[in-house]
């Protein structure tokens, strides 16, 4: 005799059944029930029910997946009518042990319905290792900013001047047209205000960012004079480039700012005039608006550029990055949940998109010359409905050789060479607390 369900499960099979409107709620059903520490003949036919019969896609998916869980399986050993209708259990082939907070945070993947996962941090971490002397490269390369800088601003500057006079003439030409042109013509007309104004959008936007463009340009020479030393402390690049950049670009300005408002003072002075106070407190409030978003433009430019240029610690040298595969952006939870799964036949029937496609995902493997260090990465472009993912790091992990070479060969690709030296090997072995040490085992 069957023991008798508790709510919890009794709840569930009612939100499971087809007459439940909503799809998400018959999803997280099916998915709950795979859980079950104990089951019967009931919920095991009411999740074949809903494999075979449920008009969505996920929830026949969810429901099949459930009926694998041991002890479903344990049920449907004992009624072998029922065991013929339920997909045999796939072997999994042996993957990669993801960390434990991969495990933690892949469980709360798999609960959610997100189309695609919040932003998640790189699994490359710098090593904090600094060459000797390195630090005067990363200085060399702020201080090279400076000048470079400056000419980038004057260049944007004459890029900001010519395109208002382009906004002026096509003003002109736009506004001073006679009303009988609007009616006859309302579709170029529309145009050309359309072009007026995104052209006027496009001179505010450089107009706001010309201040802080040697900020940036200093910040990212930092990184550069960072990579050229091998420096691989953020902390190196990311504080010479605020200081640079505070000497350099700010004090400069606010040297400056400050002249022409005790000039000014002395004018009016001599005028019998006198400056109102919420003039010079304006004035002075711009000024610390614009140091403070300076330094932190720059201080964050050189630290995520550092943070981000993966480097091995066996090769002694920066990793590249390869294109494995691009698939649509709405197919990016499948594609993480196979990739999770290990399932690589599932993730090899994925639809291939165009490497340039809009909307997508990309899979990008960074590696080393001696293929030491492998990190796998989903990055995706584009919009779902009308939520931007732009540039989004979805996935991202350390993977050894074998896995890499396996997910390469399921994907099409060109799977690493592995053959690694001998002397390669014993360094490894050498140096336990090097950066190089495998994430996965």
């Amino acid at each position: 005799m069957e023991q008798p369900l508790s709510p919890e499960v009794e709840r569930l099979l009612q939100e499971l059944r087809p007459d439940q409107p909503f799809n998400a709620v018959r999803i997280k059903a099916a998915r709950e029930l795979g859980k079950l520490g104990a089951s019967n003949l009931r919920v095991v036919e009411a999740l074949i029910t809903a494999m075979e019969s449920d008009p969505i896609d996920a929830v026949r998916e969810a429901a099949k997946e459930s009926l694998w869980a041991p002890a479903h399986q344990e049920v449907l050993k004992q009624h072998p009518d029922l065991m013929m209708k339920v997909p045999p259990v796939p072997v999994r082939t042996e993957g990669p042990d993801w960390l434990p907070e991969m495990r933690s945070w892949a469980e709360e993947f798999r609960q959610s319905l997100a189309a695609v996962p919040s932003r998640v941090k790189s699994a490359y971490q710098p090593s904090g290792v600094a060459h000797p002397g390195s630090i005067w490269r990363v200085i060399l390369g702020a201080i090279l900013g400076i000048p470079l800088g400056y000419l980038a601003a004057a260049v944007c500057g004459l890029v900001v001047v010519l395109l208002s006079f382009l906004l002026l003439r096509l003003s002109i030409t736009v506004l001073g047209q006679p009303g009988a042109v609007w009616l006859v013509n309302p579709k170029s007309s529309l145009s050309a205000l359309i072009a007026l104004l995104s052209l006027l959008a496009m001179i505010v936007v450089m107009m706001l960012a010309l201040p802080f463009l040697p900020a940036v340009v200093v910040g990212w020479m930092a990184s550069v004079g960072a990579r050229w030393g091998k420096d691989r402390r953020p902390s190196h690049a990311s504080w010479t480039a605020t200081i640079v950049t505070f000497v350099g670009v700010v004090l400069p300005i606010l040297i400056l700012v400050g002249r022409a408002i005790a000039d000014s003072t002395a004018i009016q002075d001599m005028a019998g005039e006198q400056i109102p106070v919420w003039g010079i407190l304006i004035g002075a409030g711009l000024v610390a608006v614009f140091a403070v978003i300076s330094l932190m433009v720059t201080y964050s430019r050189a630290k995520r550029a550092v943070e981000r240029q993966k480097f091995c610690e066996v090769c002694q040298e920066y990793m590249k990055s390869r294109r494995l595969y691009t698939f649509p952006i709405a197919e990016t939870r499948q594609v993480i949940l196979h990739m999770l799964d290990w399932n690589l036949d599932k993730l090899s029937r994925t639809y291939k998109f165009q490497e340039d496609a809009k909307n997508r995902c990309e899979m990008n493997l960074w590696t080393c010359h001696g293929h030491h260090t492998n990190y796998l990465e989903l990055t995706t472009y584009g919009k779902v409905g009308r939520k931007n993912y732009n540039g989004r790091l979805v996935f991202s992990a350390n993977l050894r050789l074998e896995h890499v070479n396996r997910l390469a060969s399921a994907l099409g690709a060109t799977p690493l060479d592995e053959q690694v030296s001998q002397p390669v090997q014993r360094r490894v072995e050498e140096e336990p607390h090097g950066h190089h040490d495998e994430v996965l085992r």
